[in-house]
Formats: C-alpha cells, sequence, structure tokens
C-alpha cells in the first residue's frame, strides 16, 4: 500500500489522565514511519481538544497533520469522560469513540445528547481511508472504515473491581463491537480467547496487534544518574511504573518489603504514576496508611506523575522492573523495560506470559511471600554488580527492539489493509 494512497486518522486515545493511550498512540506512529517509505500511510491525527493535543508533540513531525475535533463552544468532545459514540438523532449515525484519560477515569458519567459531527465531517474534509482505535461501534451507516478496538477485558476477570453499570457498559461495548465492527483488533492471544469466551460467534473479526515500545536515541543520551539525583533517590532502587489502580497490585509489593524487613533485607523501591482510582477513591489512602504503620515511608518513595523524560531516566538508573498487576491488556510497562534491557519480577499472568519479555521471573500475584522470594533474589544481584544501566545490555536490547517495532507496524499495515476490503463487503 502506497504511502499516500491511505490516509489514516488515529483517535488520540490519551492524555495526562491515561498516559498508557498516549504511548499506545505514539508507538504506533513509531512503528510505522519505522517501514519502508512505500509502505507507509499518512497519518492525521485527532484529538479531542488543543490542550490534549500537547501530550504527542514528540510524535508530530511525523505524521502530516494534527487536528482538534470540538464541539461549537470550543470545549472537548470528550467532556468530563463520556467519549464519541452517542447517536445522531437526525441522521442516525453514530459517531467513532475515542479513549481518553478522562474515559479511564470517569467513563461514562455525563450524557451528550448527539454526538458532535465534525468528526464525521472530519474525516471527508481530510480523505481518510479509515478510523481507529474506536473504543465504541459504529453503526453500519457510518460511510468510512473503522476498526474497532478492545482495550482490555479486566471486568470479566475482576467483577468485583466494577461497578454492575461499568460491567453492563462494557459488556454492551464489546458485544456490539462482535455484532457491528467490521474488524476488532486485541493486544494479545489471550484476550482474543477471552473475547471468543464471552463474545462467541465473532472470531473471524478479530486481529492480534501486540504493541512494542519505540525507543528513542535522546533515552540513551541523558545521564540517569542526574535524573536520580534530582528526585533525591537512594543509590539502588527498584521500581514500579504503574498507576495507584487496584488491579496494579501495589500492596503485594508492599506486603513483599515488609516481609523482607523482618529478614533483615531492605529494598529500596521508587513508584511513578497517578495516585488516584476512581474505582476505589480511598485506595492510595489505604496503601499510604500500611506504608505508615509498618515504618517504609522512607524506603518507599512515591513520586507520582512524573515527566516521561524522567520515568524513562529512572528506568534505566533501577536494578529491576517489579510489574505485579493482577490485570493487563498488554503492558506497557513490560514493553517499556524490554526496550531497556532491564530484569523484571512480573505477576505470573497470561498476558506477562506470552509477552516473555527475557530476564524475568515471575511471581503469584495473590502471594506476596513469593514476590518477597523474587525480591530478594534480585536485590542480591543489585547489590553484587555494578549500578545501572549496563550499555551492553542497553545497546542488545535495542537491537532486538528495532526489528520488534519494524513487525509491529507491519502488522499494523496488514491489518488496515484487511479493512478496506472487508468494509466494501459488507
Amino acid at each position: 500500500m502506497a504511502r499516500k494512497s491511505m490516509r489514516v486518522g488515529l483517535l488520540a486515545v490519551g492524555n495526562e489522565l491515561w498516559l498508557g493511550g498516549v504511548y499506545y498512540i505514539s508507538n504506533l506512529i513509531r512503528a510505522v514511519r519505522s517501514l519502508p517509505d512505500n509502505l507507509q500511510p499518512s497519518i492525521v491525527l485527532i484529538v479531542s481538544q488543543a490542550a490534549d493535543a500537547a501530550a504527542y508533540a514528540d510524535v508530530e513531525p511525523l505524521i502530516e497533520r494534527v487536528t482538534v475535533v470540538g464541539t461549537e463552544g470550543g470545549s472537548s468532545l470528550i467532556d468530563a469522560g463520556v467519549a464519541w459514540g452517542r447517536r445522531v438523532k437526525r441522521t442516525g449515525i453514530r459517531i467513532a469513540a475515542a479513549a481518553t484519560g478522562r474515559l479511564a477515569e470517569h467513563a461514562g458519567r455525563a450524557v451528550i445528547d448527539e454526538a458532535p459531527r465534525p468528526l464525521l465531517e472530519l474525516t471527508r474534509r481530510e480523505r481518510l481511508s479509515m478510523l481507529f482505535p474506536c473504543i465504541r461501534p459504529l453503526d453500519a451507516t457510518f460511510p468510512k472504515p473503522w476498526l474497532a478496538w478492545v482495550w482490555d477485558l479486566q471486568h470479566r476477570h475482576y467483577p468485583e473491581f466494577f461497578t454492575d453499570e461499568d460491567r453492563r457498559r462494557r459488556d454492551h461495548v464489546f458485544s456490539s463491537m462482535a455484532a457491528e465492527a467490521p474488524l476488532i483488533v486485541l493486544s494479545s492471544h489471550a484476550a482474543r480467547r477471552d473475547f471468543n469466551r464471552w463474545y462467541p460467534g465473532a472470531d473471524h473479526k478479530l486481529r492480534v496487534l501486540s504493541f512494542a515500545t519505540a525507543p528513542l536515541q535522546k533515552w540513551y543520551e541523558e545521564n540517569p544518574d542526574e535524573t536520580a539525583a534530582r528526585y533525591c533517590l537512594p543509590p539502588r532502587y527498584v521500581i514500579v511504573a504503574n498507576q495507584f489502580w487496584i488491579h496494579k497490585n501495589h500492596r503485594a509489593v508492599f506486603e513483599a518489603l515488609a516481609l523482607l524487613n523482618t529478614r533483615s533485607v531492605t529494598v529500596q523501591v521508587v513508584c511513578t504514576g497517578h495516585l488516584h482510582d476512581h474505582r476505589r477513591p480511598d485506595y492510595y489512602g489505604q496503601l499510604a496508611s500500611y506504608l505508615l504503620e509498618h515504618r517504609m515511608t522512607d524506603q518507599v518513595r512515591i513520586l507520582g506523575v512524573i515527566p516521561r523524560s524522567d520515568q524513562i531516566q529512572l528506568m534505566r538508573r533501577a536494578s529491576a522492573v517489579i510489574q505485579p498487576s493482577f490485570f493487563e491488556g498488554w503492558s506497557s510497562v513490560v514493553e517499556d523495560a524490554r526496550a531497556l534491557g532491564k530484569r523484571m519480577v512480573l505477576s505470573d499472568i497470561p498476558v506477562h506470559r506470552e509477552q516473555a519479555p527475557p530476564r524475568s521471573v515471575y511471581f503469584d500475584p495473590r502471594n506476596p511471600e513469593a514476590l518477597a522470594d523474587r525480591l530478594a533474589d534480585e536485590w542480591m544481584v543489585a547489590q553484587a554488580g555494578s549500578p545501572p544501566p549496563s550499555s551492553d545490555d542497553e545497546q542488545a536490547s535495542l537491537v532486538l527492539q528495532q526489528q520488534r517495532i519494524i513487525d509491529y507496524g507491519r502488522r499494523f499495515m496488514e491489518i488496515a489493509g484487511e479493512l478496506g476490503p472487508v468494509w466494501a463487503a459488507r
């Protein structure tokens, strides 16, 4: 597919409240741009408000256009977390949805009577060949090909983390995708199996697109020691780079540290990420109380949200990366750590096994003692070796990652190439 013959409209699915969405789109753009020029499409990035565009500044030089789609008053199309996806009463057309951090934070709490028309008009004006990723189904009368995206099926595995309303909403979205989407993208084969289990009959529409982190040269040009010193971090530490959401399972890490302290093994931990989970507003407070009760407030440094460049440098400087989640669609933390050649301590869940990063050990996420044993081993290795990062490990990982990024871009273009004929045959 020649570059100028396909114009891909990418819906910005992230902002400061859901940084994983920003990384997803940014890495996809870089992956596509890693391909030979004749295989690349034109890319139009569609954001719902000007403020969200700033999150994509690093990839703006790689795309043809960033366009802001807002309502007549200039407010966001996604207000208080409602994605595009309401029915337009005049035309019967349902507009594409783009998930943002506000969706992840406050999904569905407000009501918009009609979908705004600018997105539909934009697809025509920009002569877009397709829209991706759509997290709400468009109905069959929408005039442009659209590619659905299933971000994860956590609500089926851990219903206790969701309200009844949230579970019903997700089930409605995914069952509608199964019925209406021309093609559906999932990030893992584990998710594909889950989708077939709970929304059967759509396997012929499902496509697996496992994303990968595209490392930037500037990551290796900065000094991680200087970044760590700026945050007053200890000489050696392990890092947890997750939002403080209940399924991310920070509690297991803190309980493992308390167990290790009884063995006179003091592991220093650094945490980055948002501190609020709308599903469990008191979750972070409970964790903070646990640290205070066990006198670990100096042992665990909680930095909150920090610039992406700083997070990367702190990950480079870390002795290991812990990813303790109960559930992931496809872990961006694991992909970041893989790209940097880091040692990893991972929860033993199907997606982490499928990602299968080198230099990793696994533990039962419901067993803090198992995590304590793994951390003790990693800490011994860290104490015995030279302070990270290792240039040899980073360069070896970079070579492998560059090929993974090319494969990621090719796979996206394969799916995009399928979409047109599937759409035409509907």
